[in-house]
């Protein structure tokens, strides 16, 4: 064992094994200098110390990056799209959905424009798509009478058997 081992190495051994090279490596240790000197235990230390970081940033940040967002002019409505059957004009449509050009695309709920579309009595049904990064396309069926029960006021009856009342303004023209 001793005669293998160099002059240099042995006067390590004697002063405490100063010199790394001097000495032979445990398994353990050949393992560490593979993998640059770091141990597993701190490499999922810094991992975990990033996540944890970045969550915090995410947490801090998230709420002025999305106001920032709602409010950027690149989401401003620009364009409203109108698909009719022709009962009603596209301006007639934007007035009864409540849409403006200028709007944040973020902040316009579909669902809520439908249903005040809806609630129009000749309309029978309605789309709304957000198509980013600054349109609104709007689809709208209009109801097709097919029967009319006189009353103090006209009522109107659809192919499903549904009743309806009222005039649109491209029927008073």
């Amino acid at each position: 064992d001793m005669r293998d081992r160099s002059s240099l190495a042995l006067f390590s051994l004697y002063i405490g094994r100063g010199f790394p090279w001097g000495r032979k490596l445990s398994v353990r240790e050949n393992r560490r200098k593979a993998r640059g000197g770091r141990s597993a235990r701190g490499w999922y230390f810094g991992a975990a110390l990033l996540v944890i970081g970045l969550g915090g940033v995410l947490h801090t940040g998230w709420p002025r990056l999305s106001r920032y967002a709602i409010r950027h002019p690149y989401f401003s409505v620009q364009d409203i799209v109108v698909d009719s059957d022709g009962r009603f004009s596209p301006e007639e449509v934007r007035t009864w959905s409540g849409l403006a050009l200028g709007m944040s695309l973020w902040e316009i709920e579909p669902a809520a424009v439908e249903a005040r579309l809806c609630a129009q009595p000749w309309i029978h049904s309605a789309q709304v798509r957000r198509e980013f990064p600054q349109q609104v396309h709007v689809t709208v069926t209009a109801r097709r009478p097919v029967a009319i029960v006189l009353q103090p006021s006209l009522l109107y009856l659809d192919d499903t058997g549904a009743s309806f009342a009222g005039h649109t303004h491209s029927e008073e023209k």
